[in-house]
């Protein structure tokens, strides 16, 4: 996490150059170390590399990442904008942003109109994604039926549909099969018991039998890069396993997503501390939006939606087995006693470095 440009580049003295390289040494940890942290462990190994620069005067610029595409490239055509109630930042083509929302106030005393994501429109914190198990910093996009999904989530899996294109607004689950809930074996789970859960894609390459979340990819750097320049690509919303993935690919993505995450938890905390003008004229414009919000959504058309009721096991939906897990802790009972994997059978999710071939 350690940078070379965070010591002083004074090339006259010899020993303080060594003492500098010395020092970089004992920060920077092994690739090998690192590869065996958690994510957890990751950002505080960050905030605890921030904390040092901070006591030595040591000031980086901030790098905008969008939560969606993982990138840092920001400029007027293609805006990293940040939502001023939870600190979430996204580009405006990967969210669907218009022109027209994203200029300056022309009734707010500040320069600059705050702009909120849909969840702190309608008062939702963090809600749980019909998609996949993972709950976290990313953004949110409300379906037709008022449930709540990953953006990532519903760009990445097949038969996801939005009714609105242009905006990526409310998409639709009904024109996807039922059976493709909990059909798949997630590999990337950090928590084994969710890896049925949600719906899970695979590996773009030919005869690979990966299957991963959406955002458990995100996480491990695998989903591809969408260019929004380029029309004539069919589908530019796939991924490939870690096998089928440029190795120096997989650590800029993850040294985004890692970035990403402490962007957010510093902003949170920034504007804790901020004045009491700026979060009263935040609060006063989220009031307004969440009263237009609740005007439209009292005033949209009633959607369509399958008149016959459709069978779906509840282990598939990751809300109601973290429900069902949270009951049984009330209970009393240990849920990792029960959570017992065969070990005669052979995990095929651990053979992901077999290499796919034809016969």
């Amino acid at each position: 996490m350690s940078d070379p440009d965070a010591f002083d580049n004074d090339d006259d003295e010899d020993d303080d150059v060594e003492d500098e390289e010395d020092t970089e040494g004992e920060q920077e940890s092994p690739p090998s170390n690192d590869k065996n942290l958690s994510v957890s462990e990751l950002l505080e190994k960050a905030k605890k590399a921030q904390a040092l620069d901070m006591e030595k005067g040591i000031e980086r610029p901030k790098i905008w990442v969008c939560c969606v595409c993982l990138g840092d490239h920001s400029d007027d055509l293609n805006e990293i904008v940040t939502c001023d109630g939870c600190s979430v930042s996204v580009h405006e083509g990967c969210y669907g942003i218009s022109d027209s929302i994203s200029v300056s106030s022309t009734v707010s005393s500040s320069s600059t109109e705050p702009w909120f994501c849909d969840a702190c429109k309608a008062n939702v914190s963090q809600p749980p994604c019909e998609l996949c198990p993972n709950l976290g910093y990313t953004i949110f996009k409300e379906t037709e039926m008022g449930r709540w999904v990953h953006l990532v989530c519903a760009l990445y899996i097949p038969g996801v549909a939005f009714s609105e294109v242009d905006k990526l607004s409310f998409p639709t689950l009904f024109e996807m099969p039922y059976n493709k809930w909990g059909a798949k074996t997630c590999s990337l789970c950090e928590d084994e018991r969710y890896a049925k859960t949600g719906v899970c894609i695979g590996c773009d390459a030919g005869m690979c039998r990966e299957y991963f979340h959406v955002t458990c990819a995100q996480r491990e750097g695998l989903l591809s890069e969408v260019n929004h320049g380029e029309a004539d690509q069919a589908d530019p919303y796939y991924a490939h396993c870690k096998l089928h993935t440029d190795k120096e690919l997989i650590r800029r993505r993850k040294r985004n997503w890692l970035a990403l995450q402490l962007h957010m938890k510093q902003n949170e905390a920034d504007k804790c501390g901020s004045s009491r003008e700026v979060q009263d004229r935040i609060q006063r414009k989220l009031g307004r939006y969440r009263e237009k919000y609740l005007f439209n959504k009292n005033n949209r058309p009633t959607p369509w939606y399958p008149t016959q009721k459709m069978p779906r096991a509840l282990s598939t939906s990751a809300s109601l087995f973290r429900s069902l897990l949270h009951k049984t802790e009330l209970m009393g009972l240990s849920t990792e006693n029960q959570h017992v994997q065969p070990t005669d059978v052979g995990d095929i999710r651990k053979k992901w470095h077999i290499p796919p071939a034809f016969k």
